[in-house]
């Protein structure tokens, strides 16, 4: 009985279920990002069209995606909802390329994506160099 009524007491002072010293351990094991779409407001091309690439960098390992280019030009939307949602432990970074056949591959720009964006809603990201204007749009869950 008296092991009963201590426990009483620390469970409503918020000592056994650590209810006032919970941390927020999403953020701090990761988080799920959800691509939505890729908007070109602008594109690099003058003549054919951007074919958009990513180098996807998480932490020390950089992985090229998607593998066939993305074809697109001003005014194109890319429907990213089918892609399966990434893990992330802390943060992301996207580097957008447009991949040149007969000379080098134009940088578009690089931002970063965390979880300090959980249940924000949906968000996104702009690639705005040499001449193109990119929004790639997420939700963090």
């Amino acid at each position: 009985m008296k092991f009963l009524s201590i426990f009483f007491i620390l469970t409503l002072l918020g000592f056994v279920t650590n209810k006032h010293n919970v941390k927020n351990t999403s953020q701090e094991y990761g988080c799920s990002l959800q691509l939505i779409g890729l908007e070109c407001v602008s594109s690099d091309g003058f003549i054919t069209p951007d074919a958009i690439y990513f180098d996807i960098g998480y932490g020390n390992d950089v992985e090229e995606w998607p593998r066939s280019r993305i074809k697109m030009k001003q005014g194109d939307y890319y429907d990213l909802r089918k892609v399966d949602a990434i893990f992330i432990d802390q943060k992301i970074t996207f580097t957008m390329w447009d991949d040149n056949i007969w000379d080098a591959d134009d940088l578009l720009g690089a931002e970063s994506i965390s979880c300090i964006d959980k249940g924000s809603g949906n968000k996104y990201i702009t690639f705005a160099k040499d001449g193109a204007h990119y929004n790639l749009y997420y939700r963090i869950d």
